[in-house]
């Protein structure tokens, strides 16, 4: 039953997907331009730096408040 769930929801995400593909120029125009940047090795390192950057300064920031709510 499961099983028979997901292949239909596959079914339909797959269907869309095309219609999407086929009908949408704009889709065409940028798939190919947003694969080439994500196999450059500078703009994934780059994007990688600015995770790993982002990360760390919202979990200081919410340390932070953390220790102020703690001491008033």
């Amino acid at each position: 039953m499961a099983l028979n769930t997901f292949k239909r929801a596959q079914l339909y995400f797959w269907d869309f997907i095309i219609r999407a593909l086929s009908e949408s120029r704009f889709l065409r125009y940028m798939i190919p331009r947003a694969y080439s940047i994500t196999h450059n090795k500078n703009v994934v390192n780059m994007c990688i730096a600015i995770l790993i950057t982002s990360t760390g300064g919202f979990l200081s920031g919410f340390l932070l408040k953390l220790v102020i709510s703690l001491y008033r």
